[in-house]
């Protein structure tokens, strides 16, 4: 999907904007950006949860009388479809999402995976129970004596394995 109607012909127009998150918490988790940037495969919060934008939809009508741009976003970390309708003009929550490749050390019986990263950090609290297919993967990999590489994907105090390779 593209970019939808004239939202970059008004990105010059809006005033400088504050990028301070003064929400509360989880401030150095989020920060904001004008509407009129977003576009698809940006991530942004929908409903607290971190979403990668899927589609927009054409300008509509809202009750504050300005108007909305209903869009649509895959969770994460959950893969469910989350929906939500922002005012042209106003400012959406974006999520710090970071990608580190990990080497997989091992995964105990209870199917957590031990990681090390490239600077020696180990990360041992994700459980493949909820990736079946990348457990059926690794599992394949050890067997082989391959050396698999994990690519966790990490936003808002959730992580979650988003992809495996055998190098």
């Amino acid at each position: 999907m593209g970019v939808i109607g004239d939202r970059h012909r008004f990105s010059t127009l809006l005033p400088t904007l504050n990028t301070n998150n003064y929400s509360g918490q989880d401030q150095s988790n989020k920060y904001d950006k004008p509407f009129c940037t977003i576009q698809d495969n940006d991530y942004i919060l929908i409903h607290n949860r971190s979403c990668k934008v899927a589609v927009f939809d054409i300008c509509t009508t809202v009750k504050e009388g300005g108007y909305g741009y209903p869009f649509f976003g895959i969770d994460i970390f959950t893969d469910n479809a989350l929906d939500d309708v922002v005012i042209f003009f106003h400012n959406c929550e974006v999520p710090h999402v970071l990608q580190t490749k990990y080497d997989l050390i091992d995964v105990s019986n209870d199917e957590f995976m031990l990681l090390l990263n490239d600077i020696g950090n180990i990360q041992d609290n994700l459980n493949l129970l909820k990736e079946p297919n990348l457990l059926t993967q690794i599992i394949k990999g050890f067997a082989k004596g391959n050396n698999p590489v994990a690519t966790v994907i990490s936003s808002m105090g959730e992580d979650r394995v988003s992809a495996f390779k055998d190098m």
